[in-house]
C-alpha cells in the first residue's frame, strides 16, 4: 500500500524507445546508461533526473545519490552492459507494490 507515500511521479528516459536522442560525454559514461527511471514526489524532479542519469552517467548517479532524500526520489538504471543498478529505497519502493 503506497497511500501515505509521498511518491506522485515517474519518469523514464532513455534510448529504448526514441533511440539516441540525448547528449552524453562518453567519458563520462562508463558504462553508459541505457535507461533511467525515477520516482519522484512531483513529475518535474523526475523526469530532470531521469533525463540527467542518462546524459551524465555514472556521475549524475553519484550526484542523485548525495542530493536527492529518499523521501524525495529514488531511481534505477541499466547500463549497456546489463547490470541494473538502484539507488538506496528503490527495492522497499518495489516490495510495497503488492
Amino acid at each position: 500500500d503506497l497511500s501515505g507515500s509521498p511518491y506522485r511521479a515517474v519518469a523514464t528516459s532513455g534510448s529504448s524507445e526514441s533511440g539516441e536522442h540525448i547528449w552524453t560525454k562518453d567519458d563520462l559514461n562508463t558504462p553508459k546508461y541505457l535507461q533511467a527511471t525515477v520516482v519522484a514526489t512531483d513529475l518535474v524532479t523526475a523526469d530532470i533526473w531521469a533525463t540527467a542519469l542518462i546524459s551524465g552517467g555514472k556521475q549524475a548517479l553519484e550526484l542523485f545519490e548525495q542530493e536527492c532524500k529518499t523521501l524525495d526520489a529514488v531511481a534505477v538504471v541499466t547500463s549497456q552492459d546489463g547490470k541494473i543498478t538502484s539507488t538506496t529505497g528503490f527495492a522497499q519502493l518495489l516490495a510495497a507494490l503488492q
